[in-house]
């Protein structure tokens, strides 16, 4: 789904800059926002909850500022948002057409990313617990199986075709560890508590008796299991958050929304203050961006065949020589770019930017390595690698 917005934001636009590959992500944030308004008014909010889910759900940082970025998590939190929508109006409605689009929703949402399987589980839960299962239609449930199958062939097709390689990484990445480190769990529930906000997540965990409750907490609390065998990413529960605070405001006072108000009020003063002092502006310019590799341009046009780092710097010079620039394979982690032809080279003599903290692959075990070159503000350092 990344692929396919940047393609069409790349392409739709008459102009190319960093901005037409956000294009179409931005597009999808503000309409995730708005189909979280139609929920709350479902929700028969007052204008003023209204309003005040609004300026909430955009404070968050996964949901506000993090929503400008090309990631998953944008259509995901879309298609997420959307097939909610479409199942709290499959209860209300015996019709087969929101069976049917909430079946697409998941499908498209699969194609984004695999943690919407998570909405099955935290549908079933809610439905349990409000004991709503009886408003379900057998054939519309049949009708949401055949439709999101058909709208996630995309994703099943390109694994079939590659021996399930995505599903099997996605499984590693998230239980791969062969032992347990309490860092992991008591990280992920600090990091989750402060990104809800500390207001609103104890009050979720206090009484979670609403859909949304049920909806937040299930998927919260699966992944303290995910914590037992591996790291588990702060955004990977990003898809709670906007049940967290629409459940927060369902059984909220004043009084706690005015804390919680000034509480995003001094994690926002604290960014800003620590961004201007020179350790923030520092790590913050550790960032490569499009115009940071601008100065590799000399080495791009001077070394032939040269290969990338990782994924992020290759594909930022993709994007400024506007032609592909391969990757070493086997540099850095398993990505896009080690099932490219050309990033396993075929040349005695090519050359290399690598990161000062990266290990060599196996595959230059036997080659001559001779470095030519330093790059300090990228962290980058140029190598020639002959083999003899």
């Amino acid at each position: 789904m990344v692929g396919w917005l940047i393609y069409l934001g790349t392409h739709l636009l008459p102009f190319k800059n960093p901005l037409t590959v956000r294009f179409l992500f931005i597009c999808l944030s503000t309409l995730t926002l708005y189909l979280w308004l139609l929920i709350a008014k479902k929700n028969q909010f007052s204008d003023k909850l209204v309003f005040i889910f609004a300026a909430l759900f955009c404070l968050n940082p996964m949901l506000g500022l993090g929503s400008i970025l090309a990631t998953p998590d944008v259509p995901l939190v879309f298609f997420w948002s959307l097939a909610f929508l479409f199942f709290l109006n499959l209860l209300e409605s015996k019709s087969l057409k929101w069976y049917f689009l909430f079946g697409v929703s998941l499908g498209l949402g699969f194609c984004s990313k695999y943690l919407i399987v998570l909405f099955v589980l935290s549908g079933l839960v809610a439905l349990s617990f409000n004991k709503q299962y009886k408003n379900l239609s057998l054939k519309g449930v049949l009708v949401t199986l055949i439709s999101g199958f058909c709208f996630s062939l995309p994703v099943l097709i390109w694994n079939y075709n590659n021996g399930w390689i995505s599903f099997l990484f996605q499984m590693n990445h998230g239980f791969g560890r062969k032992y347990y480190n309490f860092d992991w769990t008591s990280g992920y529930l600090l990091g989750q508590f402060f990104l809800v906000s500390p207001i609103i997540f104890i009050q979720l965990f206090r009484k979670p008796t609403s859909t949304d409750g049920y909806f937040s907490a299930t998927q919260i609390l699966f992944f303290i299991t995910s914590t037992f065998k591996s790291v588990v990413e702060a955004n990977w529960a990003v898809t709670a958050y906007g049940h967290a605070i629409m459940h927060f405001l369902r059984n909220s006072t004043a009084k706690k929304i005015k804390y919680t108000f000034i509480y995003w009020g001094v994690i926002y003063l604290a960014l800003v203050i620590l961004l201007i002092t020179p350790a923030g502006l520092s790590r913050l310019k550790n960032q490569p961006t499009s115009n940071d590799v601008k100065i590799l341009r000399p080495v791009v046009e001077k070394y032939s065949p040269l290969y990338g780092p990782n994924y992020q710097i290759s594909s930022l010079i993709s994007w400024d020589q506007q032609k592909l620039f391969p990757k070493l394979a086997g540099l850095s982690r398993l990505d896009f770019y080690d099932h490219l032809p050309e990033s396993v080279p075929t040349a005695k003599i090519f050359y290399v930017l690598k990161h000062v903290d990266s290990h060599w692959p196996d595959s230059t075990r036997y080659a001559i390595l001779k470095k030519l070159d330093q790059f300090d503000d990228l962290e980058l350092e140029l190598f020639q690698v002959t083999y003899e």
